[in-house]
């Protein structure tokens, strides 16, 4: 089966890491974010939400608030199992 790609948001929808961390309103601190962005790297630039430019990474907001959404249900199924 192929997945069909959507387009990637426009690039001044992009922002930085203090700032998306800050409008989700989840991860307390900028290290937290940061250890969320470790473990789910590939998630995050799959879907779009997470992209580097000049090597700095960018982010768009709904994009990542989804993959928030889907690592935490995926986090409780794994709980919920053991």
């Amino acid at each position: 089966m192929q997945t069909v790609k959507q387009p990637l948001p426009p690039l001044a929808e992009y922002v930085d890491l203090p700032e998306v961390q800050q409008q989700l309103g989840v991860f307390l601190t900028a290290d937290s974010f940061r250890w969320f962005i470790r473990n789910n790297r590939d998630r995050l630039a799959e879907s779009g939400a997470m992209i580097l430019v000049a090597g700095r990474q960018k982010f768009h907001l709904e994009l990542t608030r989804r993959v928030v959404v889907e690592a935490g249900r995926a986090a409780a199924l794994r709980s919920s199992a053991t």
